[in-house]
């Protein structure tokens, strides 16, 4: 009967440490390879129409599609601006595709891609009112940075040059308004953010 008893507890405990193994690489493998992402950052560069520095409030999300590198990047950036002659603002929406390369345990990656959407910028002369500048484009978008930090919390840095596929410029000013349609680079900022994964 004692034999029994020792059998089973043997079994018993030899399936514990196999679930609790199986357990700890699943693990393993999800903290390696997570598959969503939040962030909410700052954006700093030039965009036209405005001629000075620009800031933008922001925020992405990334979803990983299947289990391979690509991941999905959605990103939402908007922000009050001006520069020494008028006031204005700047408006982003966009989609796109990056990947990551990591080591020391995917403490440290970089991450690259292109996004397209929508960008709209806007400035008013602050002495006549009735002179502003708006453009509206569809961008292209290609991004590169470095994603830095734990298991959950990332520390996020990167650069983005703007460029219009198709860019709409309107030019009011009390002597006659202009507009033109032409591609060309419409920005170029550098960003940072705090992100949670998982």
């Amino acid at each position: 009967m004692r034999t029994h008893v020792a059998l089973l507890v043997c079994l018993a405990s030899a399936s514990t440490s196999s679930i609790a193994t199986a357990q700890t690489a699943t693990d393993d493998a999800t903290l390696a390879k997570p598959g969503r992402y939040v962030q909410a950052g700052v954006m700093v560069g030039v965009a036209t129409p405005v001629v000075a520095l620009n800031m933008m409030g922001a925020v992405d999300a990334g979803v990983r599609l299947g289990e391979g590198a690509p991941w999905l990047h959605l990103a939402a950036g908007w922000g009050a601006t001006g520069d020494d002659q008028g006031t204005g603002s700047n408006l982003q929406l966009r989609v796109g595709i990056e990947g990551r390369s990591c080591w020391v345990s995917g403490a440290v990656c970089t991450v690259g891609g292109v996004d397209a959407g929508y960008q709209r910028g806007r400035w008013t002369d602050l002495d006549d009112p009735a002179h502003s500048e708006s453009v509206n484009a569809l961008v292209a978008i290609p991004r590169f940075g470095f994603d830095l930090g734990g298991t959950h919390l990332r520390a996020r840095f990167g650069i983005e040059l703007d460029v219009a596929l198709l860019a709409q410029r309107d030019v009011r000013a009390s002597d006659g308004n202009t507009s033109e349609t032409s591609p060309g680079v419409v920005g170029l900022e550098t960003n940072a953010g705090l992100a949670y994964q998982w």
